[in-house]
């Protein structure tokens, strides 16, 4: 049994059951190991990936990674359903974790008493063995019918009570936003592959709390600034790309292989935090970029580049014992053959 005791580092391996395991790891992006953070579902394949992830896994090849299917970003659903899963877990994993230990300990001390105590054969076979009646199950389901029974009954009773027509006021699954039910099949259609542009119409209003609001309203409170395109960065010239980057609030320096670099890696931020429930600004994103930039600048310095001819010089005496040894075999090789002939 292995537990992990910093709360800041977290593993599958940190159940012992191994149910519990596989649970915790189907949470975790294939790609980063992590829990998904912001969720996306390849409609192609119906693979799930953190929205960083998988935008910056198909800017360099147009595959799923986890079953090689074929995949483009405009395939990316946001898996709200899965985000919320995820949180939910996130919740209850310290307590169910504290839970597993302390039932382990227990378990163990158990064990220990039992083992001085005489075991008791229970023979179903005898006269005066009686079974018991098994409530656990029919408990269970009657528990679970009282809970789901005012529901059902509430969507019959709407179902019953009304029924949709053109002018019904229906709110998208995709991106909640609130529409006249006659183009809802027409704005799904776009809003799956990204490309919506229909305006909300005034939601209805349930309650004055904030939580009612969709999810694209709440995106607006933060500015997320001007949102960057994908160009075809061959064709553009060093001028052209250094005007990109100014555009956007981003630094210009560097020769046309950062520019681009930086405006390719600033269009997977931009994309993966505006898929977000929880974006951050503008200016938070572009210090990101500076942060990864850095980060990447450090780890070029420490790797040193191989100098070929220094390399040559070094293993000279290494190349030499080799090269002889292979001339020895094959001379043995060839007087071992003539012999035979003989």
């Amino acid at each position: 049994m292995s537990f992990t005791t910093d709360p800041d580092l977290d593993d599958p391996s940190d159940f012992d059951p191994k149910p519990l395991q596989v649970l915790d790891e189907n949470f975790r992006c294939p790609i980063c190991k992590e829990f998904f953070k912001t969720a996306l579902i390849l409609s192609t394949c119906s693979h799930s990936f953190c929205a960083l992830c998988i935008r910056r896994s198909l800017n360099s090849e147009q595959n799923c990674p986890k079953c090689r299917a074929t995949a483009y970003e405009n395939d990316l659903i946001h898996n709200y359903d899965l985000d919320h899963v995820v949180n939910s877990w996130l919740e209850a994993r310290s307590f169910l974790l504290n839970s597993v230990r302390s039932t382990c300990e227990g378990t163990s001390i158990e064990g220990s008493v039992c083992k001085t105590q005489e075991c008791i054969i229970i023979d179903d076979n005898s006269d005066d063995f009686v079974p018991q009646k098994v409530t656990a199950s029919s408990s269970t389901t009657t528990r679970r019918s009282a809970r789901l029974l005012p529901t059902v009954l509430e969507i019959e009773k709407v179902s019953a009570a009304s029924e949709l027509t053109d002018t019904s006021v229906v709110e998208c699954p995709i991106c909640c936003r609130y529409m006249k039910y006659v183009v809802l099949n027409k704005h799904m259609d776009k809003c799956a592959i990204g490309e919506n542009d229909t305006p909300p119409p005034s939601s209805p209003v349930h309650n004055n709390s904030s939580s009612s609001l969709p999810v694209i309203q709440k995106k607006k409170a933060i500015d997320l600034g001007r949102k960057p395109t994908r160009v075809l960065y061959a064709m553009q010239s060093d001028k052209v790309m250094r005007e990109l980057l100014r555009d956007l609030g981003l630094p210009d320096h560097g020769d046309k292989a950062l520019k681009v670099w930086r405006h390719k890696e600033y269009v997977t931020l931009y994309n993966a935090n505006y898929d977000s429930d929880s974006p951050v600004s503008a200016n938070v994103l572009i210090q990101r970029l500076a942060n990864i930039e850095h980060s990447q600048m450090n780890s070029k310095l420490k790797r040193k580049p191989t100098d070929s001819k220094e390399h040559k010089e070094k293993y000279r005496s290494e190349f030499d014992l080799l090269i002889e040894r292979v001339k020895k075999q094959k001379s043995e090789e060839s007087n071992k053959g003539k012999e035979k002939e003989r």
